[in-house]
């Protein structure tokens, strides 16, 4: 398994919730509107950091990380990505 990057919205969205996404998502924003949170090997370490960064209003995006969300037996979050 190999590691990969992982940045978060630095301005919430409409949703007042920060996005985090893994580096190469179609959804991601650009660069310049992102932190870079570190490399990981899965999306729910990412996560955790990226709360610990911007507190507990984080979620995963649903495109790119959505591994996480089909190990927590979840729906998808309402939360979307803007294009």
């Amino acid at each position: 398994m190999q590691a990969e990057y992982y940045y978060v919205t630095q301005q919430p969205e409409p949703t007042d919730f920060h996005l985090l996404h893994r580096r190469g998502c179609q959804k991601m924003p650009q660069k310049n509107k992102l932190a870079f949170i570190g490399s990981f090997y899965a999306p729910m370490q990412a996560l955790t950091i990226a709360r610990v960064r911007f507190g507990s209003q984080v979620k995963a995006c649903y495109f790119c990380c959505q591994a996480r969300h089909e190990r927590q037996g979840r729906s998808p979050s309402p939360v979307t990505c803007r294009p």
